[in-house]
């Protein structure tokens, strides 16, 4: 085990404010397996994790989008979006407002898990100095990364 503690480098969580980019270390290449293995497990938990915070606003979203009956009365008005949210938290618990959640995971972590790798990978490639970095080259990037998920939700990979 102390072999191991060794071995292994520290993890430690960055403080508030500090730069949490997932960049290639020092002589690491960018088509490095552990760093695309990173960007890819980075961008998808960080998709999942932005799905779980809307999750419950979500739900209320798609009861109000299938006309469910119980729910219609309180369509139209931000205090009726609360109210059906109480509504399902005291018929089914907190566990209510995340139906279907797990599936929405399922499917929105390879979504986001490609598309950040994506991005970071055209990143390191248009913008490999602090010059270069551009709000157009970061246009460029973003819009390459998206079509490159796009590309590969084409080709049914996903």
């Amino acid at each position: 085990m102390a072999n191991l503690q060794r071995d292994l480098p520290a993890i430690a969580a960055p403080e508030i404010g500090t730069n949490t980019q997932v960049a290639p270390t020092k002589g690491q290449s960018n088509l490095d397996p552990v760093y695309i293995f990173k960007t890819l497990l980075a961008g998808g938990v960080a998709g999942c994790a932005a799905k779980t915070s809307i999750a419950p606003l979500d739900r209320v979203k798609i009861l109000f989008q299938a006309n469910q009956p119980n729910f219609q009365k309180y369509a139209g008005s931000l205090r009726g979006v609360l109210e059906a949210g109480r509504e399902i938290v005291q018929s089914r618990g907190i566990q209510g407002l995340f139906q279907g959640h797990s599936i929405t995971i399922l499917r929105i972590f390879p979504y986001s898990a490609i598309k950040f790798m994506a991005f970071e990978q055209f990143k390191l490639l248009l913008m490999p100095t602090k010059e270069l970095d551009t709000r157009a080259r970061h246009f460029v990037v973003g819009s390459l990364a998206g079509m490159i998920h796009w590309r590969l939700l084409c080709l049914k990979i996903f």
